[in-house]
């Protein structure tokens, strides 16, 4: 949740700025650009730091305990059959727009 509000508000205003011509630098000297590119430098180390901890601990960690992630193509039939009604039932509704007037006011949905 905090990386999602930071990206959602900080870096949606570095963005804001930098798109507004906004080069007044903060108190410690860097523009909206400078820490923009560095947000952009972070971000990138940390979402390869995610993926190979995916890989290399936690998929092996899962596959030890017995659970396996599969590609579609790797599901047998009725595999298959109960993730479509999985998709259908659950996924889908979730996914599908919805008609909104003043009879049906738009339900909470959350940002996340």
């Amino acid at each position: 949740r905090n990386l999602d509000e930071f990206f959602m508000v900080r870096v949606a205003t570095l963005r804001r700025r930098v798109a507004a011509g906004i080069t007044t630098p903060s108190p410690t000297g860097d523009t909206p650009r400078d820490r923009l590119a560095r947000v952009a430098v972070t971000a990138h180390e940390l979402a390869t730091r995610h993926a190979d901890l995916f890989v290399g601990t936690l998929r092996p960690a899962l596959q030890d305990s017995g659970i396996a992630l599969l590609r579609w193509a790797d599901l047998d039939e009725l595999e298959a059959k109960r993730m479509r009604g999985v998709f259908v039932e659950r996924i889908s509704p979730v996914l599908t727009p919805l008609a909104v007037d003043p009879a049906h006011p738009l339900p909470y949905i959350t940002g996340l």
